[in-house]
């Protein structure tokens, strides 16, 4: 089995790239303060702040970044500064053997979701969260005060209340293995390498800016390849659509309850993370705990493999 990664420590130090979008340098700024205030080493990448009109840099400098974070043996962790659109222009060139060698956690979010899932692939879990260029955001909610409890103690848990919640007879929680992300980047990688395994396991999605009939499509198409066969539960997180005149009639919980899964045992939605003012991390590739107490649910996350040692 693959070695555990452990938690972060003061004086640990990490490397910030931008492997996709543009990044902001003031934004950033305010990221890479709290994550020195959480005693943490901060290095950014050499091309960080290039001069491409669209990318952070060009595909070569990005690339070089990134696989110098990888190869780094000194760093603990890879925070990817924003997402945007850019990593699927760099990832096949990307070579993995000295991160399998000595792996370190790896966070982001939303064009990052790409990046996750090659390392799911890889066997080793990663982290969907917050990003330093937009930490600023998440100034007055829980979303990094859970982030840091999460990368220094190894656990966290909170409790919400889903908007919507169906589940089998009697059902009081169920523990597994969650996967998943940014719901077009897990729809565009159906039939390349980079798709997730989802059998037996938890599936979060989220989504932003898209309308309605879009995300629809997107759901029927993953439904059609398979995707949600044999999941053990799908959790909904935030989705802010664009509007549209006619008002199209489905919304996401309502479609996926339409679908026939055997095996599911719960869909719920309104969870805390993806592209709003609550972002909650998630650990991909790592157990889950959900537990129904009526009027609301508790979600226990956890760095670690109980399983492995």
């Amino acid at each position: 089995m693959h070695k555990q990664l452990s938690v972060l420590k003061e004086g640990d130090k990490i490397i910030i790239v931008a492997p996709a979008g543009k990044v902001n340098k003031d934004e950033l700024e305010y990221g890479i303060e709290v994550l020195k205030s959480w005693g943490l080493v901060v290095e950014l990448g050499q091309n960080i702040f290039g001069d491409d009109t669209y990318f952070s840099a060009s595909d070569e400098r990005r690339l070089s970044d990134f696989q110098q974070a990888l190869d780094n043996e000194n760093y603990k962790a890879i925070f990817c500064a924003r997402g945007g659109y850019g990593s699927i222009r760099i990832i096949e060139k990307l070579n993995w053997e000295n991160f399998i060698k000595k792996p370190k956690w790896i966070l982001g979010y939303s064009d990052i979701t790409l990046i996750l899932n090659k390392i799911q692939y890889l066997g080793f879990p990663c982290i969907h969260s917050p990003m330093p260029a937009s930490f600023s955001k998440y100034k007055n909610n829980n979303s990094l005060k859970y982030l840091h409890q999460l990368l220094f103690n190894g656990s966290y848990q909170f409790n919400f209340i889903p908007q919507n919640l169906v589940h089998k007879e009697n059902w009081k929680s169920t523990k597994g293995i969650i996967t998943g992300g940014n719901l077009t980047l897990l729809q565009t990688t159906v039939g390349t390498p980079y798709r997730l395994s989802t059998k037996n396991k938890i599936l979060f999605i989220e989504e932003i800016d898209e309308y309605p009939y879009k995300v629809n499509r997107m759901l029927y198409h993953l439904y059609h390849s398979g995707y949600f066969d044999s999941l053990k539960g799908i959790i909904i997180g935030n989705f802010n659509l664009q509007n549209q005149d006619n008002k199209f009639p489905y919304t996401v919980f309502e479609t996926l309850t339409s679908f026939s899964i055997n095996g599911l045992e719960f869909i719920l939605d309104n969870f805390p993370s993806g592209h709003d003012f609550l972002n909650y991390p998630i650990v991909m590739g790592r157990e889950i705990t959900i537990l129904n107490q009526g009027n609301q649910v508790v979600a226990k996350i956890t760095l670690q493999d109980n399983n492995n040692s």
